[in-house]
Formats: structure tokens, C-alpha cells, sequence
């Protein structure tokens, strides 16, 4: 019996030494990858330092550069939007709202509907009210504005420009 514990004893040592001698290689191939890695480090590090100067030197440019790029850019078609959903006045029905980009300075803005009135003094008060809430906006320049009295229609033409600066 003792002869036979003793064979499994050596047999489970000789699979344990194989198996720490394997992990043992594995170890050292890890640490000689590791150090690899630390050498392309220290080869890089100068160049993260010089990015960091740099990027340090450029915040401040930051928003100035911000600045000079939404200048030059396109109007914003979604404030332009939000600017028409202030048109919306009792007794002004607006059928049609074109919005066309006009070589990237400026949007233009063709608005057309109805005025609901009983009276033309009633229908010039409502279309006054819908001209002066254009007008307030500061990014709106109106261009024309036509009413027909007959069917109580009207067109107006508006160029809109996003002038703001942050």
C-alpha cells in the first residue's frame, strides 16, 4: 500500500513541477514582453510632452479659433426654425414655410398664409402683429411682404443670418 501512495505522490509532483515550470516560462516571457512595453514608453514619453506643451500653449487659442470658425459658417437651420415657431399668432395661418441656404452666409425664408379676419382693419392689425414679431428677431432682415385683400393672403420674403457671437 505504501509503495502505491508513494507512486502517486511522485507522479502528482513530476505533473506539479511540469506545470510550474510551464507557468514559470509564461512568467518570464510576460516579463520580457512588460519590459519591452516600458522601453516603447520611455521612447514616446517625449512626445506626449511635447503634445502636452503644445496643447497647453493652444487652450487659450481655443475659443478664439471657436469664434472665428462659427463666424464663417453656415446659419443654423435649427435656430431658424425655432425663430418661426414664434410666428405662430392668433388668427395667422401659415401654410408654407421655405427655408433655402443662400450660399452659406445667409438662409433665405419665403412664408406664406392666410390671415383670419372679419374686417380689413382686423386682418391689417393680425398681419401688422405676425411683421413686428418677425422684425423683433435681430438675425431676421425683412426683405418684401405682399397681402392679397381679396383671398386675405400673404408672402413675405426674410433673410436670416445667425450673426451671434459666443
Amino acid at each position: 500500500m505504501i509503495e502505491y501512495c508513494t507512486a502517486i505522490f511522485l507522479i502528482l509532483s513530476s505533473v506539479g513541477f511540469g506545470y510550474t515550470w510551464m507557468k514559470i516560462s509564461e512568467t518570464l516571457s510576460l516579463k520580457e514582453r512588460i519590459g519591452s512595453l516600458r522601453s516603447e514608453i520611455k521612447v514616446m514619453k517625449p512626445v506626449y510632452d511635447n503634445y502636452s506643451i503644445r496643447y497647453k500653449e493652444f487652450q487659450d487659442l481655443f475659443p478664439l479659433i471657436n469664434i472665428i470658425n462659427t463666424t464663417g459658417s453656415a446659419p443654423d437651420f435649427q435656430r431658424a426654425l425655432i425663430i418661426m415657431e414664434q410666428l405662430r399668432i392668433k388668427n395667422v395661418n401659415i401654410h408654407s414655410i421655405q427655408i433655402n441656404n443662400e450660399k452659406g452666409e445667409s438662409l433665405s425664408l419665403n412664408i406664406k398664409g392666410i390671415i383670419i379676419s372679419e374686417g380689413f382693419t382686423d386682418m391689417q392689425n393680425n398681419y401688422q402683429t405676425l411683421l413686428n414679431t418677425i422684425k423683433k428677431n435681430k438675425g431676421i432682415e425683412l426683405l418684401s411682404d405682399r397681402v392679397d385683400l381679396k383671398d386675405k393672403s400673404f408672402q413675405i420674403e426674410a433673410r436670416y443670418r445667425d450673426n451671434r457671437i459666443l
